[in-house]
Order: C-alpha cells, then structure tokens, then sequence
C-alpha cells in the first residue's frame, strides 16, 4: 500500500506542491487544492502572514518559498529561478494551515495553534485521512466536533531560536511542535509558552533591526553612482569619425567622467518610437538585473538626448512599469521614471 499523507498536514501540502509544481509557476489559480484554506506562515520580518495554495512551493530542505512582488519584502527578494519570469520569491516558514474550526471569539483555528477543548489543551494538527483536525492527546487523538467551544490560548511558536529564521531547515517545524506535546511538559507551562505566541511568533531574542527598504531613484546619476556599480545606457547604430573611427553612438543625458566601473549598454530599437520594440529590451534587462541581485545597475537618462517630451514621457517610463510593479531593488532609475510610474499607480490603470 502506497504510504501518502494527509492532505491538509505539512508533509501533505508539501507533496501537492510537488505535484502542481508546473501550475505554481506558471500563476495558476490553485486555491481549491487545499479547499481555499489559507496557509499561515513566518515572515522575514517576525511576523504571521498568509497565503493560497499556488503562491509558494517547495524550495531546497522543505523551505517554504513564497511567491511575491509585495514592497516591504523587497530587500529578501532571491530571483525566482524556477519560472523565468521577474516574480521574486523569498523563504518563509511554514506555520499551519486552517482548519475551518473556530474559536470562541470567531477567530480562525490553524494547525500549530495550541487550544483548550473538552477539559484537553494541546497543540492542533491534522491526524491520517481524517478531514478534521483535533489535539494531539497523550496516546490518543482528539477530533473537533461542531458546536463544541475551542478556547485558543496560543501557538506553538514561541522562544524561538533567533538562528532558525536565518538558516532554514525542517527542524524549525518539528522543533517548537516536540515542545508542546503533552508529555513533554507541565499544562501550566506549555498555557505560558503558547501565550507568548498569540499574535505573532516569539523569538528567544531580539530580531535584528533591517534597514528600511526605498526604491533606488536619483536626480542627479553622480550623486547616486559608485565605482562598484554597473552603468547601463543605450547605445545607436554605427557612426564613422575620421578622429574616431567607427563606434556606436552613445544615447545618455550624461555620464559622469570620474566613473570607472564595468557598463552594459542596449542597443535601441531600429524605430526608436516603436514601445512594443523597447518593452521587449526593457524587459529583457530588467530579467538580466534580476538574476543578478548581488549588483546593483544603474540606469543613465535618456531623456534629453532622445527628445522625449512632456507629452510622450508617460509612454517611455511605462515601458518600465515591471520594475515598479515586481519591486526590483537593485536597479536604480532617474526620477522622472519613477513619478510616472506612480501616477499611474495612484490615479488609475487605463
């Protein structure tokens, strides 16, 4: 007999990522696998958050790689190898999923939540086949019935080691779930321990401070430019210089003479009007930088020395719109890009 596990378990969720691998990655609409149930997790960031089925997978060691463009995860954006595309994804770590069970405040019960029901209090989880969740009882299993009060008192996430969030591996579930079977400790203690953890998960020490992420925009390129980055400028067709000789003509507003470092230039469009023309190279580079996230790219303007106007600018930015809406942090752009970009956000999409 084929050994298989619950569907709505960790090890179950994991093996129906394995199987709709290909639908994950191409953005599919996967809610219904796991009945719309939301799967809770631990953000870089210390907190609980939550996701359908078919916005993560199984990254390397049961990671929980979570598929996203969200701002304020930007600075732990990894380039999403798998799909070839500019989502990110960063690793998260899984923290249950939901039961369809509530509390006596009308409050969702999730797997690894620690509760009170029937005189028993322990942690929630998923037994075999069984489609209801329940409490891991010493030496027997406790299903949830309708219409019988729960009463959470917390989750099984708390005194978390400050070096499991940082280096991922499946200890960081089994971990905090051996603490809080019933043999493992008093009820008085594992009440103490579950509270810490009500609203979000409790680490043994103090997470470090992060940086607060800004999109990488400038005014002036010398001011925002270091030897350490790369200049990226478009480039013309061919031009003979009796002084010269043959070279490409160089199609940014201004590069600073002091700079040394390596460039990437693109080479424009045969009809430099044509959008769907520089969409595509635009695109192209911006997948470039995003699979290069240890470098840091910065954009010269072309503003002036293409003739855009105040009429037609619009057009130009959004043909940088990907770097807006996937957040791509190492790419740095001129101003005027970005205002536009943002005016778009704000008033509408047409």
């Amino acid at each position: 007999m084929d050994f298989h596990f619950n569907k709505f378990s960790f090890w179950g969720i994991q093996d129906l990522c394995r199987t709709h691998y290909r639908e994950i990655l191409q953005r599919k609409n996967l809610k219904s696998v796991i009945d719309g149930r939301k799967v809770r997790f631990i953000d870089p960031l210390g907190e609980f958050c939550y996701a359908d089925f078919g916005d993560f997978y199984n990254g390397s060691m049961g990671t929980m790689m979570l598929v996203t463009r969200e701002k304020k995860y930007a600075q732990f954006h990894e380039p999403d190898e798998l799909s070839n595309t500019l989502w990110s994804t960063i690793p998260v770590f899984y923290a249950g999923v939901e039961t369809k069970f509530r509390d006596e405040n009308n409050n969702m019960i999730f797997t690894g939540d620690v509760v009170t029901y029937k005189g028993w209090t322990s942690m929630v989880r998923f037994f075999g086949d069984y489609t209801r969740p329940g409490l891991a009882g010493d030496n027997c299993e406790i299903l949830f019935e309708d219409l019988e009060p729960i009463h959470k008192i917390g989750t099984v996430f708390s005194d978390i080691p400050i070096s499991l969030p940082r280096g991922f591996d499946y200890n960081f579930f089994q971990w905090p779930l051996e603490r809080f079977v019933p043999q493992g400790i008093s009820i008085d203690e594992m009440i103490a321990r579950a509270q810490k953890s009500y609203k979000k998960p409790h680490f043994a020490d103090e997470l470090p401070k992060l940086k607060r992420w800004k999109r990488n925009v400038y005014e002036n390129i010398a001011e925002t430019l270091t030897q350490d980055d790369i200049l990226v400028y478009f480039i013309g067709d061919e031009v003979e210089d009796e002084e010269y000789g043959v070279y490409n003509e160089i199609l940014a507003d201004y590069i600073p003479e002091s700079f040394k470092g390596k460039e990437l230039t693109l080479h424009l469009p045969e009809d430099k009007w044509e959008l769907k023309s520089w969409k595509e190279l635009i695109n192209d580079f911006l997948l470039t930088a995003h699979f290069n996230p240890d470098k840091r790219y910065v954009f010269c303007d072309f503003r002036k020395q293409l003739g855009i106007t105040k009429r037609i600018e619009h057009a130009f930015a959004m043909t940088f719109y990907d770097w807006y809406e996937y957040n791509i942090p190492n790419v740095a752009l001129p101003l005027w890009i970005y205002i536009c970009h943002v005016g778009h956000d704000c008033i509408g999409r047409d």
